[in-house]
């Protein structure tokens, strides 16, 4: 038969790996400084970093700790990484692209630009890989139009002549 360990301390009951003392059917941490608690549990001072991703660790009466994240993500530790694309923060049918701490958007299927797809952008046309502008086709068609009409007039002009 198999024997299982059932002392008290085989459950490792003590936090932050401190020592463990059976005491017959009870047991006993013994808490490093800064430590209390019937496992160790309370004061833990932020001396083991426990916040992740730039977080800042902030101890409350009590001897509590929390921590204090930096914009883009969240949790107990700062381990979730916030989704910023939840709230559409991308304009004008831009699409957001949620990244660790933060999100960009693809503005490349819309006629804006900026961070946030948020700007008109001067030419549309050139955006859009046109290669000529509202004026340059408006100045063009003038001038075929004045072109087409000086031959029309030549023609009119030889064909008057002729008779």
């Amino acid at each position: 038969t198999c024997d299982q360990d059932t002392r008290p301390c085989a459950s490792n009951p003590c936090a932050f790996n401190t020592n463990c003392t059976n005491m017959g059917n009870d047991y006993q941490c013994d808490c490093a400084p800064g430590l209390s608690g019937k496992n160790c549990e309370k004061g833990y001072r932020c001396s083991r970093q426990p916040c992740k991703n730039s977080g800042t660790c902030q101890v409350l009466d009590g001897g509590r700790n929390v921590c204090a994240c930096v914009p883009g993500y969240t949790g107990p530790d700062c381990s979730q990484d916030v989704d910023e694309c939840a709230s559409s923060p991308c304009q004008n049918s831009g699409i957001c692209v949620n990244t660790l701490g933060s999100f960009t958007c693809n503005c490349s299927t819309s006629t804006h630009g900026g961070k946030l797809c948020e700007q008109v952008l001067a030419s549309v046309e050139a955006r859009r890989g046109w290669p000529l502008g509202q004026t340059e086709i408006i100045g063009i068609a003038v001038f075929l139009a004045v072109l087409l009409l000086i031959v029309v007039l030549v023609v009119f002009i030889f064909r008057w002549r002729a008779r």
